[in-house]
């Protein structure tokens, strides 16, 4: 069922890839203050992770190199956003790891994951987790992992929640054929099923954890850095229109999301607030409240954690062939602005 739902999304997509009649982005030879300003069209969602491309837009670091940036606010809505990376009408978007882009690379489309767009990371705070329901956590019946059949689980089919899952039912010796599994979507929904008692264990990221537990929903019963220590939960996507160019407006752009991440990593300052609450419509005291995403400084990509991903899609049938890390990342933009950064 959910591999034929990829392998619609995906062949609907490389129709308008293949069909695209988008203008190509141009490209000045010289970065020059008089060259024209090449122009990028960029797609975000309202969570905090995407953090350090709000403060790169607003504190001017993309127009430092000289690229102008329109920002397309996909709200929390995941569906429209891969088949208009694909179809060039997007240049640029961050995402989860997800077998959809696999299945696209797999089948020929030059996309590339290009850097991390935060890790879980286990000496951090909690910012993706399961969450139990305060009535299992408050009888004992969640104390721990062996005693999960029958419990009523949050299924998010096909990306990083249900690899969290299916490690989370290994450790405890069971399958997802013991578990009741619920798909819900939406986040506020899976915190009222929490506390109505209809579901016991939830996939939750910030600030929905801090949300659940102000309720008295739910607490974190597992965190996903426990389960999958430094794995990048997403990442920074260069779709075709930027592969397939010169990469020079890549890595500048690279270089603007560094000095975004370098912001970033100053912590809850109050510009960062500023800038954050401006885009996810958090208010400031929850945004300085919340556990905020961890990003590696360089903005490298775990490797070693992506290929595990992706042999479990590829296990669970939801890409259709092997791949190699070559085929789904390029580092050299990374590099190329760190070495710009750092000389």
């Amino acid at each position: 069922m959910n591999n034929k739902f990829f392998r619609i999304l995906i062949g609907a997509s490389i129709i308008l890839y293949l069909l695209s009649a988008c203008s190509p982005v141009s490209t000045p030879t010289d970065v020059i203050p008089t060259a024209e300003p090449a122009s990028l069209k960029v797609g975000i969602f309202n969570y905090s992770s995407f953090a350090p491309l709000f403060i790169a837009y607003e504190e001017g670091f993309f127009l430092e190199q000289n690229l102008n940036v329109e920002l397309i606010d996909f709200g929390s809505q995941s569906t429209e956003f891969v088949p208009a990376l694909l179809s060039k009408q997007l240049d640029i978007g961050a995402y989860s790891f997800t077998s959809s882009i696999n299945n696209a690379i797999l089948q020929g489309v030059n996309v590339k994951y290009v850097a991390d767009k935060g890790f879980l990371n286990p000496d951090g705070c909690v910012t993706d987790a399961f969450v139990a329901s305060t009535p299992n956590l408050a009888n004992g019946s969640l104390t721990d992992n062996s005693n999960l059949t029958g419990k009523k689980i949050v299924l998010v089919p096909g990306g990083s929640f249900e690899y969290a899952l299916d490690v989370m039912l290994e450790q405890a010796g069971v399958t997802q054929e013991v578990v009741e599994l619920s798909k819900i979507a939406d986040s506020a929904t899976r915190i009222q099923s929490l506390a109505a008692g209809t579901i016991d264990i939830a996939p939750l990221s910030e600030p929905w954890i801090t949300r659940a537990q102000a309720q008295n929903a739910g607490t974190i019963w597992m965190s996903f850095a426990e389960l999958l220590p430094n794995m990048s939960v997403g990442a920074l996507i260069y779709g075709p229109s930027i592969m397939e160019k010169d990469h020079e407006i890549g890595d500048r752009f690279m270089v603007a999301y560094l000095k975004g991440i370098q912001q970033f990593n100053q912590g809850k300052t109050d510009r960062n607030v500023e800038i954050i609450a401006k885009y996810t419509q958090l208010s400031p005291e929850e945004i300085k409240l919340i556990c905020w995403t961890n990003f590696q400084p360089d903005a490298r990509i775990n490797q070693d954690a992506l290929m595990n991903f992706v042999k479990w899609t590829n296990d669970k049938g939801y890409v259709d062939g092997p791949l190699t890390i070559d085929q789904l990342l390029d580092n050299s933009f990374v590099d190329n602005a760190n070495r710009s950064l750092n000389p």
